[in-house]
């Protein structure tokens, strides 16, 4: 049985992809990548089976569009669906420009059921994702009418989140297991009757317990049918149906630290400090992006990727290359 499947959407460069499997094999290994390759994209099914040939990997034939703004939730589901026969315990997204770093992902996944970025407008008003106007986008607003109907809001630092009993000024925190360094947000009464109460966060180091993203992927058909949606889904829909069964869930952060959030470089410095436990993110958001999921201090013991890595053989890749599995054994 494989602990982890991954799914690993791509759409250029096979040397890379060979190169991001020997990473995974090396990091988290006797695990399963399942790998969707964008319809757009030039490389050839019968290549990418013989470069793959000696990996743990399923290339996977059905072959969605994945351009830009048109969401990946359609490929992780794809990939999702050639496997979901198979005994597993989770099922975590991948991006094609990321690498690990550390051993010791499946002990930190075990401890939760998720590990998802529960991101509220309130507090990332200016993230290019909730400025474009997805609350008005039907299905999105039928899978909000859903879950405000079917599902609780849960309980999150004591409060029962429901709309009888919010009022305007009630604040709303989310729960110290899940981020402590997540500012406070306002929820009101109001907002909740509309059925627009959107969360979002980034998609890469995303995972979930199988039976969990069985049951996001049966919403997101349901609610969304196939083809490309206008936004970018799997930024969306899994934290928002995520959102609302908090109650329920052991929730933790994406295992990934990405760059495209906050003004920093990934070089050797930072990857160092990342496994000696020196790392805390401070640098200056970048307008229009999101907060990172691992801002603040003592975040280092849940990161174990990184993203963005060039997609070429140059630096910081080669130095992740050179890095030892069996060195990183406290992790």
């Amino acid at each position: 049985m494989e602990k982890i499947i991954f799914s690993l959407p791509i759409h250029e460069r096979l040397d890379i992809l060979v190169n991001q499997l020997e990473n995974i094999n090396k990091f988290v290994p006797n695990n399963l990548v399942c790998v969707h390759i964008s319809k757009g994209s030039g490389i050839d099914l019968d290549e990418a089976h013989d470069a793959s040939k000696n990996f743990n990997v399923i290339i996977n034939n059905e072959r969605k569009d994945t351009g830009p703004h048109k969401g990946l939730m359609e490929a992780h589901i794809s990939n999702f669906n050639l496997v979901s026969n198979k005994d597993f315990e989770y099922f975590a997204f991948l991006s094609s420009n990321e690498l690990f770093i550390k051993s010791g992902l499946y002990n930190h996944m075990k401890n939760f059921d998720v590990g998802v970025q529960l991101e509220s407008i309130k507090r990332c008003p200016d993230w290019h994702v909730f400025k474009r106007p997805i609350q008005y986008n039907d299905n999105l607003l039928n899978l909000l009418n859903y879950l405000n109907k079917s599902k609780k809001f849960g309980n999150i630092e004591g409060h029962d989140i429901s709309p009888k009993n919010i009022d305007s000024n009630s604040l709303i925190r989310l729960s110290r297991s899940y981020s402590r360094e997540i500012k406070s947000f306002l929820v009101t009464k109001n907002e909740l009757k509309k059925p627009t109460f959107v969360y979002g966060g980034q998609a890469e180091g995303q995972f979930f317990r199988k039976k969990i993203f069985k049951e996001i992927a049966r919403l997101y058909q349901q609610f969304f049918g196939k083809g490309c949606q206008s936004f970018e889904t799997e930024e969306i829909i899994p934290s928002t149906i995520c959102a609302t069964l908090i109650e329920d869930l052991k929730i933790t952060k994406p295992f990934t630290l990405q760059n495209y959030s906050h003004k920093f470089v990934i070089n050797k410095k930072l990857i160092e400090k990342i496994l000696d436990d020196k790392f805390t993110l401070l640098a200056p958001k970048i307008e229009g992006n999101l907060w990172s999921a691992h801002f603040g201090s003592g975040n280092c013991s849940t990161i174990f990727s990184l993203k963005r890595i060039n997609r070429e053989f140059t630096e910081p890749r080669n130095y992740i290359s050179s890095l030892k599995a069996t060195s990183l054994s406290k992790h």
